[in-house]
């Protein structure tokens, strides 16, 4: 398998606690949007590969969020996202 680099900012969260529309990251704060489950699935992401990737030097792809799961396990946060990978043709 082949591994990525996210980076993703992760904040305490309570159960019927308003969405936090400001983060601290690097020094900087971000507003932002926070979207509904239902409104993230099918959205895309592009990426590009690193250097040494075996499916290529600084190709382009996409990822597509397919479903987010219930939760899993004993932390109420905790969900599972799947998405689909896929390179454009050279």
């Amino acid at each position: 398998g082949q591994f990525g680099e996210v980076h993703l900012i992760v904040e305490p969260y309570a159960e019927g606690m308003p969405d936090p529309t400001v983060f601290k990251f690097g020094g900087q704060e971000y507003r932002m949007n926070i979207k509904g489950k239902e409104e993230l699935i099918g959205a895309t992401i592009a990426f590009k590969t690193a250097s040494g990737s075996s499916a290529g030097a600084s190709r382009v792809g996409l990822l597509k969020l397919v479903s987010i799961s219930e939760k899993v396990g004993v932390n109420a946060n905790a969900r599972i996202f799947t998405f689909a990978v896929k390179f454009p043709k050279e």
